[in-house]
């Protein structure tokens, strides 16, 4: 399997919170479900990338690590390429709002991080998310980063496999 590709994390904010999120300075996050579409293209792949974001106590160096909330599910693909844009666009059609600028610093993206104001909303929209055959449901195992113990761990981590990814 190539360790390679896009992944979606999956978080629940309970609360109203303000944070500052480095150079987007002060961001109000609302009570609700976020995804985050990200891009592990490097020597360890997915398993350092996302083993980072999951870890509750870490520099903080990109904008998902301002978040700062558990990661509750990811998604994975492994077919060796960086389709993080394609699939934040197709889920901000889907979304009830975003946080601009979050996350595409380095595209022309609105926001790689997406709002669901209900589990059911978000449900409906990965739902719809899947049958564009970006997805499927299938388990990635993923080595557990240091310092995480086994309640650290997302519930569903899975991945799309290579070649079930249509490419425009």
């Amino acid at each position: 399997m190539n360790h390679n590709g896009t992944y979606i994390l999956i978080a629940y904010n309970a609360k109203k919170r303000v944070r500052q999120v480095g150079a987007l300075g002060y961001v109000t996050f609302k009570k609700g479900w976020y995804a985050y579409v990200g891009s592990a293209m490097g020597k360890n792949g997915f398993n350092t990338r996302v083993g980072r974001h999951i870890k509750p106590h870490k520099k903080m160096r990109w904008h998902i690590d301002y978040l700062q909330l558990p990661v509750r599910h990811v998604w994975i693909s492994d077919f060796g390429k960086a389709v993080e844009c394609q699939w934040a666009k197709l889920l901000l059609k889907l979304s009830d709002d975003r946080i601009h600028g979050f996350g595409c610093s380095d595209c022309c993206c609105a926001s790689h991080l997406l709002y669901f104001s209900s589990r059911e909303r978000m449900a409906a929209a990965f739902e719809t998310f899947r049958k564009t055959r970006r997805y499927v449901n299938k388990p990635y195992q993923m080595k557990r980063p240091p310092g995480c113990g086994s309640n650290k761990m997302p519930s569903m981590i899975q991945w799309v496999p290579q070649g079930t990814v249509r490419h425009k």
